[in-house]
C-alpha cells in the first residue's frame, strides 16, 4: 500500500458525501462543531471558504437521520436564489425592515412543513385538520419546497396571493374583503407557526440552509436578504424552542459575508448562537494542526490499520531543513479544502511507496497553478472585477518578488489600466481571502512579523506595510 492509495477526499463537501460518504460517516475529524447544532443550542456556523462548513451540514444530516430514523434532514441550497423576487414577495407598501424577515418566515415555514408531512405520524387523527391546509399548499404549488427558487417565484405571483383569503379558511379563519394584502399574508404567516406548533411528529426535524458562498454579488438587496435570513433564522429558533419544539434551523454562512451584512444584533447572534470553524492551531505550532489529524483519519480509513501519513509516506524535512509538515501547511490558508487539493496533487506525481522531496515540488507546483491560483479567483467573485485581478496579477508578475510595498505595486499596476482607487478595493479583498499577508520589522525584537487573515480574523490590511504574497501564488506566478 502507498501514499497513493490514500482516498483523502473531494475539495467539495457535496461531492465528497454523494461520491464518497463513507468518509462523511468515518472520515470527519470533529473538532468540537457538531455536538452544539445537533443539541440545537447554536444555530449558525461562520467559517472561512473551505474551511468545511458544507461537509459539516452533510454530516449533521447523516449523524441525525442514521441515529433516529424519524427524523429528517433538508439541506437547502441558495446557489441560485432570485433575490429581486424575493423582495417583491410581500406588497411593496410594506417597509423592507418588516416585509423580508416576513418573507423568510413564509418560506422557511413552509420547508419545515414539508419535511412533517413525510414523518410517520402525519397520518394521525390528530394532523386532520392541519393536513387539510397542508393539501391547499399543495394545490398552490407551495409544496413540495425543494426548488427554493420556483417556490420564491410562485409565491410572489398575484394568483397566489388572490388565494390567500381562500387559505386562511382551512385555518377556520375568515378575511373581511377589504383586509390589506399585508394584513391577510401576515395572518396567513401565523397560522402557518401554530400549524407547525401543534402538529404531532416524531423524532427532531432539521433544516440546514447552505449555499451563500455562491451568490454574493456587489447589490444591496442581497445583503439586505441575507442579513433577513440571520435574523428571522434567530427569531424561529426561539418559537420552537418556547414550544419546545425539535425542530431546528442551522445557517452555514462564510465569515467575510456575515461581517458585512447590515444589522445592530450581529454579535450578539455571534456570541450567543455560534459555532466557528477555525483550522489554524491557537499556538501558531502546525505540529498541533487538526489538518494533519483530518490526513491521519483518512489514511487509516482508506489503509485499514493505524498509520502516521507523514511519518509513513514522506520525507521528514524538505530543502533547507524546512520540517515537511510545516513545508505542506504553509502552503494553505489552513482549511481541509486547500490541504486536500494539495495531498491530492502530489498523489498524482508520486509513484513509490514513499513519496520523495522532488514529488513533492511537483505536486506544489500543480496544486499551486490548477487550485489554489483558481481559488483565489473564485473567492474574490463579486468583490472585484476578473480584468482587476488580471492587471493585479500581471503587475506582480512584472515586479517578480515576494513582497513589495504599494508604491511599487502602484508604479507598475496604474500604467496598466488599474485605476488607484479600485488598486485599494482589490487589496483588501485579495488580504481577507488571504491571498496576501503583511510583514514588517517589530521596532523591538528587531525581527520580521507576518499577518495574514487566517491566522489573525481580526487583523485588516494596512497599507503602509510590505505587501507578502502567499506562498501557495508562488509556483502559479513563477515567483521563486
Amino acid at each position: 500500500m502507498s501514499f497513493r492509495d490514500i482516498e483523502f477526499g473531494r475539495t467539495s463537501g457535496e461531492a465528497e458525501a454523494a461520491e464518497l460518504p463513507h468518509l462523511v460517516a468515518d472520515g470527519y475529524f470533529d473538532a468540537g462543531f457538531l455536538e452544539p447544532l445537533t443539541s440545537q443550542r447554536n444555530w449558525l456556523v461562520l467559517a472561512r471558504k473551505g474551511a468545511g462548513k458544507s461537509i459539516l451540514g452533510e454530516k449533521i444530516k447523516q449523524l441525525v437521520t442514521s441515529t433516529a430514523p424519524s427524523s429528517s434532514v433538508a439541506l437547502t441550497h441558495l446557489a441560485d436564489f432570485p433575490f429581486k423576487t424575493f423582495s417583491h414577495l410581500m406588497p411593496a407598501t410594506v417597509e423592507k425592515a418588516s416585509r423580508y424577515p416576513a418573507s423568510w418566515s413564509w418560506l422557511l415555514c413552509l420547508q419545515i412543513i414539508d419535511l412533517l408531512r413525510g414523518n410517520s405520524e402525519a397520518n394521525k387523527p390528530i394532523n386532520v385538520n392541519a393536513n387539510g391546509a397542508i393539501e391547499q399548499l399543495e394545490v398552490l404549488g407551495l409544496l413540495p419546497t425543494a426548488d427554493l427558487q420556483k417556490l420564491v417565484v410562485r409565491s410572489s405571483k398575484s394568483g397566489f396571493k388572490a388565494q390567500i383569503p381562500k387559505l386562511l379558511e382551512y385555518f377556520n379563519e375568515s378575511t373581511a374583503a377589504n383586509t390589506p394584502l399585508d394584513l391577510a399574508f401576515l395572518n396567513l404567516l401565523s397560522n402557518l407557526k401554530e400549524l407547525i406548533a401543534g402538529y404531532s411528529f416524531n423524532g427532531n426535524q432539521f433544516l440546514i440552509i447552505d449555499g451563500l458562498d455562491d451568490i454574493l454579488t456587489k447589490e444591496a438587496v442581497q445583503y439586505e436578504t441575507l442579513s433577513a435570513l440571520i435574523f428571522e433564522t434567530s427569531r424561529l429558533n426561539a418559537f420552537f424552542k418556547s414550544k419546545r419544539l425539535p425542530i431546528w434551523i442551522v445557517v452555514l454562512c462564510r465569515t467575510d459575508i456575515y461581517e458585512v451584512l447590515p444589522g445592530a444584533n450581529k454579535n450578539k447572534i455571534r456570541q450567543d448562537s455560534c459555532v466557528e470553524l477555525d483550522w489554524y492551531p491557537p499556538s501558531g505550532d502546525v505540529e498541533q494542526s487538526k489538518l494533519l489529524e483530518l490526513a491521519n483519519l483518512r489514511g487509516c480509513l482508506s489503509l485499514k490499520r493505524e498509520i502516521d501519513v507523514f511519518r509513513d509516506f514522506l520525507p521528514v524535512t524538505m530543502e533547507h531543513g524546512i520540517p515537511v509538515k510545516k513545508y505542506l501547511t504553509d502552503l494553505t490558508r489552513h482549511t481541509p479544502r486547500d490541504f486536500i487539493a494539495l495531498l491530492t496533487h502530489i498523489q498524482r506525481f508520486s509513484r513509490g511507496a514513499v513519496v520523495s522531496r522532488a514529488e513533492i515540488i511537483d505536486g506544489a507546483k500543480s496544486y499551486s497553478e490548477k487550485y489554489f491560483l483558481p481559488e483565489i479567483k473564485d473567492e474574490l467573485v463579486g468583490y472585484v472585477s476578473p480584468r482587476e485581478l488580471e492587471i493585479f496579477l500581471n503587475a506582480v508578475g512584472e515586479i517578480h518578488e515576494r513582497a513589495f510595498t504599494m508604491e511599487k505595486l502602484e508604479q507598475v499596476a496604474v500604467p496598466l489600466g488599474l485605476q488607484k482607487a479600485k488598486l485599494d478595493v482589490l487589496m483588501h479583498a485579495l488580504f481577507a481571502a488571504s491571498a496576501i499577508g503583511m510583514t514588517w520589522r517589530d521596532r523591538h525584537t528587531r525581527q520580521n512579523k507576518f499577518e495574514f487573515k487566517f491566522r489573525n480574523p481580526n487583523s485588516n490590511f494596512n497599507s503602509g506595510r510590505t505587501v507578502v504574497l502567499h506562498k501557495g501564488l508562488w509556483k502559479a506566478l513563477n515567483i521563486s
